[in-house]
């Protein structure tokens, strides 16, 4: 509701080079890795913003930018998602070109939380102001995007803001009692809390764990 119906959308490429990524890394044919780089291109060359490394959401078929808000949530899965598909492809010049994308998507993202450390919803352009919702899915992109960029540079200031956003899953996302985690937090208190949803699966915390454990068993062995 209230989005623009745009022929070219970034959630659409986003979850294209997703595939391409799990794909290749299984059967890495040419045409195969040609389609992903093509989809990456579109990332690096038009998606990106390169002024703030904030995402553009929507455009028109001559790539005119139309996007009406910046989705925090998406440019921290977008991150580590970038640097993902990167490593399946194997080639240090494209690692070499996307390494600083990747960590300015992730540091433009620090300063999109709010004071418990917990990723925000977004920024509207049209009205120029935060939107202060903490959905679920941003708050798992950010634990795996944080963790990302950890391991990338070995910054402690990744970890801390990693730590901070499970600790706010923790006290105000999570159902301790009967399970799963909630749409909005606690803190969103104009929102109802529920559990499910139209657009609510176990995709982003269900992947967000997954995730999470293995990176944090690379770091583990990456010291020992």
């Amino acid at each position: 509701a209230g989005e623009p119906n745009c022929p070219k959308t970034m959630n659409t490429h986003l979850h294209l080079f997703e595939a391409f990524t799990a794909l290749y890394a299984v059967c890495p044919r040419e045409d195969i890795g040609s389609s992903l780089r093509r989809v990456l291109d579109c990332f690096t060359q038009n998606f990106v913003n390169p002024e703030n490394f904030h995402l553009r959401i929507y455009f028109d078929d001559a790539w005119r930018d139309l996007s009406t808000s910046y989705s925090y949530g998406h440019d921290i899965e977008c991150s580590w998602l970038l640097w993902e598909s990167a490593e399946v492809i194997g080639d240090p010049q494209l690692m070499s070109l996307l390494a600083p994308v990747v960590l300015n998507m992730a540091n433009a993202c620090l300063d999109c939380r709010g004071e418990n450390g917990e990723i925000l919803d977004g920024y509207d352009l049209n009205e120029n102001k935060r939107i202060e919702a903490r959905p679920w899915w941003a708050q798992a992109e950010a634990l795996v995007g944080f963790l990302n960029a950890y391991a990338m540079t070995g910054s402690a200031r990744y970890f801390r803001a990693f730590e901070n956003v499970w600790a706010f899953i923790d006290k105000y996302q999570k159902d301790k009692d009967s399970g799963e985690w909630r749409w909005f937090s606690l803190l969103d208190r104009e929102k109802s809390p529920y559990k499910m949803g139209f657009w609510k699966a176990p995709y982003h915390n269900g992947r967000a764990m997954l995730e999470v454990c293995k990176r944090l068993r690379q770091i583990e062995g990456m010291g020992s």
